[in-house]
């Protein structure tokens, strides 16, 4: 093609018709502002890795972490990386500096943790655990890169079409939990598990992603972890710190995504149930 006729992806630097709007190749958008309002993210364009992978847009931010769209020059494939950004961490330039409530010391054990459990993941085979490609150190934090799943989560389909019917509710759930199994056998556990962090694929898989917040566990042994809680699902003993994790931890919060998913509103909080409040029945 001659250089008039080509627009370039910001994202995986392919070659698209001029009058194309988005890439044939990763699907990025080829037009439109795509600066975004989250937090601290790295402007579109970033390049990481001496330039192996370019940053897109924000998919999503939460309490550990920012993931973005991005592009595998090398690969000239479109992947998604998780960025490891603490809640109320801050950027001078591109480096990451942790908040004052987490001292230097913490910061980076939890970074270790953050990569560690990612290469856990990486050894993954499951059509139901979000694939992970590899991980990197750079800009003082750390990254993962991620497979890039089309489709969209169980939580916007509820939002969408309002509570499920009960044969596909529990067909979602179901795929989860096969992949709940293989994570819970190598000690590892999610704990953020919830509608929006399940994605349902366009060639209809269901796929549990967001390990941002992923912990090892030992069966039976009290423990030590960064509170992690998602009000409706997190269960009542990710409220504490030293107290007991296992399976079950995991297990409550895909029992109230299945609870989401069959009535379209978030069950109770675990505290409120503690305390007397009652779920209602889904049907």
């Amino acid at each position: 093609m001659a250089a008039a006729t080509v627009t370039l992806c910001p994202i995986c630097n392919a070659e698209n018709p001029a009058a194309a709007s988005s890439c044939g190749t990763c699907g990025a958008p080829l037009s439109g502002d795509p600066s975004s309002a989250f937090s601290g993210a790295l402007p579109p364009g970033t390049k990481l890795q001496g330039g192996v992978y370019s940053i897109g847009k924000v998919l999503g931010q939460g309490g550990f972490g920012i993931t973005y769209l991005s592009g595998d020059i090398r690969a000239r494939r479109a992947v998604a990386i998780k960025e490891f950004f603490p809640y109320g961490s801050t950027r001078r330039g591109a480096n990451v500096h942790p908040f004052g409530g987490l001292s230097a010391a913490d910061y980076a054990t939890t970074r270790t943790k953050f990569l560690d459990e990612a290469r856990i993941l990486a050894r993954f085979d499951h059509p139901s655990i979000v694939d992970v490609y590899g991980t990197f150190e750079e800009n003082n934090t750390a990254y993962m890169v991620m497979e890039l799943l089309r489709g969209k989560s169980l939580g916007q389909l509820v939002d969408e079409r309002g509570p499920l019917p009960e044969r596909e509710a529990v067909g979602y759930v179901e795929q989860v939990g096969e992949a709940l199994e293989v994570v819970h056998a190598t000690s590892l556990l999610h704990r953020d598990l919830k509608p929006d962090n399940i994605m349902l694929t366009d060639d209809g898989n269901a796929v549990l992603i967001d390990f941002g917040t992923a912990r090892t566990f030992a069966a039976g042994k009290t423990g030590r972890m960064t509170t992690m809680v998602t009000p409706g699902y997190a269960p009542l003993e990710q409220y504490g710190q030293s107290v007991r994790f296992g399976p079950f931890t995991d297990v409550y919060a895909l029992g109230a995504t299945l609870y989401h998913a069959l009535t379209g509103q978030m069950p109770a909080t675990a505290t409120d149930r503690a305390s007397g409040v009652e779920l209602a029945s889904p049907r």
